[in-house]
């Protein structure tokens, strides 16, 4: 299946500066969850280090399970090698990636704000690896009050942050079918894990999810406090490579 596309803004770089650029992405993700622009052709790895320390602070690559993948400590490269059945090797397999929030186990002054990605090859089947997103303000509507509330109180067991922040909300969540997660509430275990499943079946409700149409040269920023994403599955070895900074806002 095909995911109905963010539009694409064009944005060309060499007449927006990376100034420019950052200032771009970070108010149109502000607006909508997602930022898309076609910038004409790929940024240099450096270039695109720069874009993000003009976003806010860029998070270095600290997990030993990727350092292979990575290009200056910064920039890690996505592309679909061999089902490893990792779980820290997940970006890069070809198996879907589930729905979640970035670094969802951290408290969110820890976690990234932004997950800037740009391709530089895609897919010749745009069904393929899709990266799609699903805004956390719909998901939330699809809950009950009672529901809300009690994702509130809902804990990680380990963590020490509910699932749902803020008025907004924010949900600290990655799909529990594909990890260990367990949950506890001031509601009781039943209604916590009850919330989360309602929570999750609102996430994949076809009628809230993008994709982002990749090709040469877009760029996107994802706000990770506004909207979970996820990828289609896709081919072992397949042509695209996005490039991944993660970002955290200053202030």
């Amino acid at each position: 299946m095909l995911w109905p596309a963010f539009g694409l803004e064009p944005a060309p770089y060499g007449t927006d500066s990376l100034d420019a650029l950052a200032a771009r992405l970070t108010s149109r993700s502000s607006e909508q969850g997602v930022a898309v622009l076609d910038i004409g052709r790929p940024l240099t790895a450096d270039a695109l280090v720069q874009l993000g320390w003009r976003m806010g602070t860029v998070l270095a690559e600290r997990d030993p399970a990727v350092t292979s993948f990575c290009e200056n400590e910064y920039v890690l490269n996505l592309r679909s090698t061999e089902d490893a059945g990792d779980f820290e090797l997940q970006p890069f397999s070809p198996r879907e990636l589930f729905a979640h929030t970035e670094a969802s186990h951290r408290p969110s002054g820890q976690r990234p704000t932004w997950i800037v990605l740009q391709c530089l090859t895609a897919n010749e089947d745009d069904a393929s690896a899709q990266t799609v997103a699903i805004a956390m303000d719909a998901v939330a509507r699809c809950l009950s009050a009672v529901q809300l509330e009690t994702l509130r109180s809902t804990q990680r067991v380990g963590s020490s942050h509910p699932v749902v922040e803020c008025d907004a909300p924010v949900f600290a969540l990655r799909d529990p079918s594909v990890t260990d997660d367990r949950f506890t509430s001031d509601s009781g275990k039943e209604a916590a894990d009850a919330a989360v499943l309602a929570a999750m079946k609102a996430v994949y409700q076809t009628r809230l999810v993008r994709r982002i149409p990749w090709r040469p040269g877009v760029i996107a920023a994802i706000d990770n406090t506004k909207v979970f994403h996820a990828r289609t599955a896709g081919e072992p070895h397949g042509s695209r490579h996005l490039q991944r900074v993660r970002v955290r806002r200053v202030g």
